[in-house]
């Protein structure tokens, strides 16, 4: 998906939000049921804050414009983490596959008996 088709979902969200919540009034956006819960309009500032950063955080991984650091050019952490969360999640007795390795139906099977 590129940083354009997501603008474009982005925009038709906007475009839906304000048919069904264009008409609320100040005191209506802000309406809490009780302290503990959030209002209409603290929901949607929430919702914009976060979308602003992934736009940034995309904007920037798209653009050409800083060079890559050595770590975003050898991505062994993330992979390397990768794994391990996938291992520490797996049932136990579970053999989870090396990396590039994959199970024949057999070892599937004996793996799931």
């Amino acid at each position: 998906m590129s940083l354009a088709e997501v603008s474009a979902g982005l925009q038709d969200v906007a475009r839906e939000t304000q048919a069904t919540f264009g008409r609320f009034d100040a005191q209506q956006l802000n309406w809490r049921l009780d302290a503990t819960r959030w209002s209409v309009a603290q929901c949607f500032d929430h919702l914009l804050t976060a979308n602003r950063l992934m736009v940034q955080a995309a904007e920037a991984a798209l653009s050409n414009s800083q060079p890559r650091t050595v770590w975003q050019r050898l991505p062994v952490v993330p992979g390397v983490l990768g794994r391990l969360l996938i291992r520490s999640q797996a049932p136990s007795g579970s053999v989870t596959p090396r990396r590039g390795h994959r199970r024949s139906t057999n070892e599937t099977r004996r793996a799931r008996s």
